[in-house]
């Protein structure tokens, strides 16, 4: 067992796993986000000890006696300071990455409470935005560092609804605060997971597709393939040209089929495929695989 501080609180982990899952699945703690499990893009930052570090790259068994914060654990004061910051310079977008920079922010500003730009980018450096393109970001902890400094929140720049008017998103504290649900953040009684598994080619025609492994794993409740989508089975944002899941004897793009676990047995999408190989591919060339449709002999 590893005894530790998180938000204050004395916890125990009874097993050896990345800080990440015992933060989500045993405390419950979904402001830190999974973005990819691999300790690239700072989504499921905290802070250990005065530091930043990405959650999903420690192990329980490091932290004995270690003081973790996340997001649920900024005071009162911190909470209206960040909602406000990241709110009037319009920082949030899709909001997935901002309790990881919130925690990025805290931790510089515990530090040093006038930075320049370039220590703010330098704070921010390991966590990815795919929305904003950091430019706001960084003006929000400006903004942040300026209402520590004074102690005052000052008034929304706008508050009116008015054509032309800048005003705060109705989600900012939400998004900020880490309570907002994303699909990964719900959980229910009984619920299962699902995993994808996509090939390896990025294009290559399906002749078969073996399920039995998949099914023989254990916790599997169901393997699903094209042949289970009743109805179309294409999507696409303008016209339905892509295929949801990829029927046999199809060409390959995406995604083969779908895995559902029960929350015992869940895993990440990585350790399952490495239980295959569950189907069979045709790799060639775009040009071959052409001419091997109309007919026309490869040279």
């Amino acid at each position: 067992m590893y005894t530790f501080l998180v938000n204050g609180k004395v916890v125990t982990a009874h097993k050896k796993q990345p800080l990440l899952r015992f933060l989500r699945d045993e405390l419950h703690l979904t402001s830190v986000k999974d973005g990819c499990s691999q300790g690239a893009c700072g989504a499921c930052t905290v802070i250990i000890d005065g530091e930043t570090y990405k959650s999903c790259v420690p192990t329980t068994d490091m932290l004995e006696g270690r003081n973790i914060i996340t997001v649920e654990g900024l005071t009162e004061w911190e909470s209206r300071v960040f909602t406000y910051a990241y709110g009037e310079a319009g920082a949030v977008q899709c909001g997935f990455c901002i309790p990881g920079m919130v925690m990025c922010t805290k931790a510089l500003l515990d530090k040093n409470p006038d930075p320049t730009d370039e220590e703010i980018k330098y704070a921010l450096r390991n966590n990815y935005c795919r929305c904003t393109g950091y430019v706001k970001i960084i003006a929000a902890v400006r903004i942040a560092a300026q209402i520590l400094r004074s102690g005052r929140i000052p008034e929304k720049g706008a508050d009116d609804w008015k054509l032309g008017s800048r005003v705060h998103r109705l989600d900012v504290e939400e998004k900020v605060l880490g309570y907002g649900k994303y699909p990964d953040d719900y959980e229910l009684e009984g619920m299962c997971y699902g995993s994808a598994l996509r090939s390896k080619y990025p294009r290559a025609r399906v002749l078969s597709i073996d399920t039995s492994k998949a099914r023989a794993l254990p916790g599997v409740v169901g393997v699903f393939t094209a042949e289970d989508i009743p109805g179309q089975n294409k999507i696409g944002h303008i016209k339905h040209d892509q295929y949801t899941m990829i029927p046999v004897w199809n060409m390959k793009f995406f995604l083969l089929f779908t895995i559902l676990k029960r929350p015992r047995h869940r895993m990440h999408q990585r350790c399952l495929m490495r239980k295959r190989p569950m189907y069979r591919h045709v790799n060639m060339s775009a040009g071959e695989m052409l001419r091997k449709q109309s007919g026309v002999r490869s040279m």
